[in-house]
């Protein structure tokens, strides 16, 4: 059997990244150089062909910040909406609450 080649890449990180990292490992069923490797193939366009994760957090981020605007002018839409209700009231109270109409409250 063919000794495999390699070589040994060390970085430093803080303790609670690593933590985090190592938690997010343990939940995906995944080891550090399984995604140390696919994330090096990545970054030097060694990738097997397949998603661009990069660009799918990249397209995710747009996503969120396209989906807080519309909320937003919902929200915005929705404030105006119930400040003109409010302010129509009295007139339409006035239209509406008078003898002349009272025979159609008889219907």
């Amino acid at each position: 059997m063919a000794k495999r080649e390699r070589t040994l890449i060390q970085f430093q990180v803080d303790p609670l990244t690593k933590e985090k990292f190592t938690l997010k490992l343990a939940q995906e069923g995944k080891t550090i150089t399984e995604v140390m490797l696919e994330w090096i193939k990545e970054y030097i366009g060694e990738a097997e062909a397949g998603v661009d994760i990069i660009e799918l957090n990249r397209q995710v981020e747009a996503l969120k910040l396209a989906v807080q605007e519309i909320n937003s002018r919902l929200n915005a839409d929705r404030d105006i909406t119930f400040a003109a209700t409010k302010l129509s009231e009295p007139a339409f109270k006035k239209i509406w609450d008078n003898p002349n109409d009272a025979e159609y409250d008889k219907l």
